[in-house]
């Protein structure tokens, strides 16, 4: 049974509230828990007390009302509606129609279809560890950015693939918010200020952007959370962290992200061992600060472990990739080559106002890079506070107070700043950093996300700091001595100059980026500026009148303070962001039309290209047919330089859409049909090689008559070196012999496949492969035929009659080769044979029936091994810890 989303979320609410009532009293004491119940005593002190309760379902609440589209109108986060661009859904749209952010196509192309594959798999009782359907084939088990074993895709069984894709960004929003207030709280901030921090972070912009289930985002939500696991194991206060912080890290490197991954750990482990360093200075013995060490140490291996059937496919595929050849062997930056100067302005423009250089919403972006790569928004009570902690101090007092003493503040000032030099690619410290493996391979401008958080810190310490003056019991007089006789009027000057500089950074901002503006878009900027300067102004009078009122006449009004400052901030978020994403019926995502009716109907196996607007990437996922093409950050390089020379353009990140029909390896790569608009008159469409077999409003399609089948036979030696699309040069007689002749029982040579991989993009030559003319390939009767083809398994009956003159053959399956697919030929294991180093092959006698591929990769297995391994192992210690604190 699938569970709606409104009704689940609506559901949870109502169970927050009913908890908040019975649970938020007075504080149990909890020395009177029994050993057995000590499991429930810490999840009560942790989930159930007063403040967290509140604060969970307060941020339910807020992401209720972000959510609103879908709770009212049940619209689904999605951005359905850039299928208005695309055949054959654009016969469902008015004329003119524009999408609502045609920025967020990555959702559209990527997620929402791998989830349809897996849910697909769910249903029929397997796990897609291959994705027939998009560029002929690929390795989605070994393309980390699927998420494929995100252990949050348990949802997945129990909702539809719309609801869950709406779902999975809303507990995100809840679960950021819940772990960066805890992470706040054993920093010993008190409940508000952490309630603020957890609202910043949680709603940040580029938390906002990033919102439509993007896998850096499922990554990046479980940061606050590892900070509060490091932070317990460095103060030595719980060993059941240690076994949080295993699951924690699991779950996050199954997220999809490997790169925010590795980003984020550049945050948690120097604070891991700043954390240790503090409380080695006050007192902590060496032995006890190494066997923290060996806490951590033993947490991050035992993770690793666990989630090795990922991890080891994942890194046996990156050398295969476009995304590896492009970075270490070309030595070619595919993120781009921005100047630190403009860099900086963009990321300080967008810093104080998201729409500082226009919106894609608004169709007014009208600088460089993304949108969404550079979005550094916190708010500008964010960066108020932040930077107000940063020029303050507070003061130390008596130890019953809540007053932080030392919650880190250089240790965040420090991470904020290198991740900013990282970001705007400040010259010599970038490139001095990005000589290094992991950081040349990753898009470092993605470190915005640990300056927002470390900023996010630094704001709660400035709203604790105004939050204090209400400990204060006394006046103390007026203003004009206020501020030289008490650290408040120190904090009075400090928000004075804090307004002032903001001020001043964000008109050198416009001014230097004034010739940069379209007149039209004046208006525009200028509309951005006020907005940032009215809220600063507000919080800056908001905070000036709370210290002097809290101090001259009634210390209680400091209370309100929190409250004012979170609703402005939800506000700013409110204004600037709930706009940004995309909420549509869920019946305009994917919907069949008869185009799509008609190539999934076809009998046979082959592959449908779109052409000229029709057909977007990650349609074939969603449908279930197959296609040559995809949308794929990390796709197989071999492959693309086969697509290269059918489309005639390289793209190392996605291919849409066939640019041309020219070539005749469309044919070898099994493309049937071809779908264009309604009114496509493109000449090459007259010739005798296309028939028109569907036309109406919603598109034609053309069916390629010379097409070939998914697998054939291949009986002689020509023909296999045409298909090979080279011949082997500056060999020797003998060395040909040796290597690549193999003698068949009845005496006839034959090519050995393994070595007819062409050398270079250059030497395929589609052109020359033209077997409709020669009886050398059986399309016919006799010809080999796919009997089963799903499941991560291809099944071919032979059907070779023993009566043909040819007793030995070479079945040619074009899917893409992978290390993992294994061939067996009635059972018995046979040797792959790789075609022009991309596609699959094997040789057969005249008496073999069935010809069985199956993708099993040893990394995978192996990996599954060891990740059993380190699950028992981690089983097993948890049991002995039990054992050992009964």
């Amino acid at each position: 049974m699938e569970i709606p989303f409104r009704v689940l979320i609506i559901f949870v609410f109502m169970l927050l509230v009913v908890l908040s009532i019975v649970f938020c009293r007075k504080p149990r004491n909890f020395t009177a828990f029994t050993k057995e119940s000590r499991c429930w005593s810490f999840m009560h002190g942790y989930f159930f007390g007063q403040s967290c309760l509140i604060a969970i379902t307060a941020y339910w609440a807020m992401a209720m009302v972000f959510f609103w589209q879908a709770l009212i109108y049940d619209f689904t986060l999605l951005p359905g509606d850039i299928l208005c661009w695309m055949y054959p859904w654009k016969a469902d749209y008015p004329p003119d129609t524009l999408p609502h952010n045609p920025l967020l196509g990555d959702a559209l192309s990527n997620y929402y279809p791998w989830m349809s594959s897996l849910k697909r798999g769910m249903e029929e009782g397997y796990v897609p560890l291959w994705n027939f359907h998009s560029y002929s084939g690929s390795p989605l088990v070994a393309n980390f950015a699927s998420a494929l074993f995100n252990p949050l895709n348990i949802f997945l069984y129990f909702m539809t693939v719309a609801d869950f894709t709406t779902l999975m960004p809303f507990l995100r929003i809840v679960f950021v918010a819940t772990g960066t207030f805890l992470f706040l709280r054993d920093l010993n901030f008190s409940g508000m200020p952490c309630f603020i921090g957890g609202t910043l972070f949680a709603f940040a912009g580029f938390q906002i952007v990033w919102l439509s289930n993007y896998p850096n985002i499922t990554v990046i939500m479980y940061l606050p959370w590892l900070m509060l696991s490091v932070h317990k194991i460095a103060s030595g206060r719980s060993k059941a962290w240690f076994f949080i912080l295993i699951l924690l890290s699991v779950c996050q490197f199954l997220g999809g992200h490997p790169e925010s991954s590795f980003h984020m750990y550049l945050l948690i482990v120097p604070y891991f061992f700043y954390q240790l360093y503090l409380n080695w200075i006050a007192g902590t013995s060496a032995v006890s600060i190494y066997r923290r060490t060996l806490i951590l140490v033993g947490a991050g291996i035992l993770s690793i472990g666990c989630v090795a059937f990922q991890l080891l496919p994942f890194m046996e595929y990156l050398p295969y990739t476009t995304r590896y050849f492009e970075i270490i062997e070309q030595k070619n930056n595919i993120f781009g080559e921005f100047k630190f100067a403009d860099l900086l302005k963009l990321v300080a423009g967008t810093t104080i106002n998201p729409d500082f250089f226009g919106n894609p919403v608004h169709g007014n972006y009208w600088t460089f890079a993304n949108y969404n790569e550079q979005n550094t928004f916190f708010s500008v009570t964010g960066l108020f506070l932040a930077c107000t902690a940063i020029l303050h101090r507070l003061k130390k007092r008596d130890q019953t107070s809540s007053t932080v003493h030392k919650y880190g503040k250089s240790f965040f000032v420090i991470a904020a700043l290198l991740a900013l030099v990282m970001v705007v690619r400040v010259p010599f410290f970038y490139d001095v950093a990005t000589k290094l493996p992991l950081f040349s391979m990753a898009a470092n401008y993605r470190l915005i996300f640990v300056f927002v958080f470390c900023m996010t810190v630094l704001a709660t310490a400035g709203s604790q700091a105004i939050c204090n003056i209400s400990t204060h019991q006394t006046a103390y007089g007026k203003l004009s001595s206020f501020w030289t006789k008490r650290p408040e009027g120190t904090l009075l000057l400090q928000i004075m100059a804090v307004v002032f500089v903001l001020g001043i950074i964000v008109l050198l901002i416009h001014f230097s980026t004034l010739h940069e503006i379209d007149p039209l878009y004046l208006n525009y900027r200028l509309e951005k500026i006020a907005l940032f300067f009215i809220s600063l102004g507000f919080i800056g009078v908001l905070c000036f009148a709370t210290i002097y009122i809290a101090t001259t006449y009634n210390r209680k009004i400091a209370v309100l303070f929190p409250f004012i400052a979170v609703a402005m901030i939800f506000a700013e978020y409110g204004y600037l962001s709930i706009d940004y994403n995309t909420f549509v019926d869920r019946q305009k995502v994917f919907p069949e039309s008869p185009v799509i009716k008609f190539i999934t109907s076809q009998p046979g196996k082959y592959r449908v290209v779109g052409w000229k607007g029709s057909l977007i990437a990650g349609a074939e996922q969603v449908y279930g047919y197959d296609s040559i093409t995809g949308y794929d950050p990390m796709k197989i390089y071999a492959y693309e330089k086969i697509l290269t020379q059918v489309n005639g353009i390289y793209s190392p990140v996605f291919t849409c859409e066939i640019q041309s029909l020219d070539s005749g390896g469309l044919n070898f790569l099994n493309v049937r049909y071809i779908v264009t608009p309604p009114d496509n008159n493109d000449e090459i469409f007259n010739s005798d090689r296309f028939s028109l077999v569907y036309q109406g409003l919603d598109g034609r399609v053309y069916e390629n008559r010379d097409c070939y089948p998914r697998a054939f036979r291949v009986n002689r030696l020509n023909s296999v070196e045409d298909l090979n699309y080279s011949r082997l040069q500056n060999q020797s007689d003998d060395k040909a012999k040796s290597d690549t002749v193999a003698q068949d029982p009845n005496g006839m040579e034959f090519q050995n496949l393994s070595n007819i991989a062409f050398q270079n993009l250059h030497d395929i030559d589609f052109e020359n492969i033209d077997l409709t003319q020669t009886d050398q390939i059986n399309f016919g009767k006799g010809s080999p035929q796919i009997i089963k083809y799903k499941a991560n398994e291809i099944v071919i009956n032979n059907n070779q009659s023993l009566d043909d003159d040819i007793s030995a053959s070479a079945i040619i399956l074009s899917e893409v080769w992978f290390p993992g697919w294994k061939v067996f030929v009635d059972g018995r294991p046979e040797e792959i044979q790789k075609i022009s180093s991309t596609f699959m092959g094997v040789m057969v006698s005249g008496t073999d029936k069935e010809i069985r591929f199956v993708f099993r990769p040893d990394s995978f297995r192996n990996g599954l091994w060891i990740s059993a391994v380190s699950f028992c192992f981690i089983t097993i210690l948890g049991a002995f810890t039990m054992k050992m604190h009964s």
